[in-house]
């Protein structure tokens, strides 16, 4: 069975709704319609140098927050590598966070869009990662596909 949805909440509710027994996987599916499933391990993202850094600090601060965007498109596909631009959405104070996490990192902060939360955080090799605000009341990516594990 399978569930679609404009976001990965909605895509896990409409799988559970059609099989509610079953644990639903999650599966991006690229510009060319291919659909990757959910990886059996996630050690694409803790292995990664600078995203283990961030997870260990807001873990010590009690912090919320979320991989978006290409590194995590990228990681799905195994391609995610050290050099990669960082995307970070946080529930709310994209710029307050931007700038405690340049801080914390030795990093320059860059306030990228004021109106809509939205920091940078520029690394002495411009290596960069930005961190924003969640909008619209929720932290899911715009687009997601859940389905059942018996689901080929």
């Amino acid at each position: 069975m399978v569930g679609v949805g404009e976001s990965a909440a909605q895509a896990y509710q409409a799988a559970k709704q059609t099989c509610p027994k079953d644990r639903p996987r999650l599966f991006f599916v690229d510009e060319e319609g291919t659909a990757h499933p959910q990886p059996d391990n996630f050690d694409v993202w803790f292995d990664h140098p600078l995203l283990r850094r961030i997870a260990r600090l807001w873990r010590q601060e009690g912090r919320e927050g979320y991989l978006a965007g290409g590194a995590m498109r990228d990681g799905l596909l195994g391609t995610l590598n050290a050099d990669d631009d960082l995307d970070l959405l946080v529930p709310a104070g994209g710029l307050e966070t931007a700038r405690a996490l340049a801080d914390a990192l030795g990093a320059a902060f860059y306030a990228m869009d004021t109106e809509r939360d939205v920091g940078r955080v520029v690394f002495a090799d411009h290596n960069y990662l930005d961190v924003a605000a969640c909008r619209g009341g929720a932290c899911w990516p715009t687009c997601a596909c859940a389905t059942s594990p018996s689901t080929p």
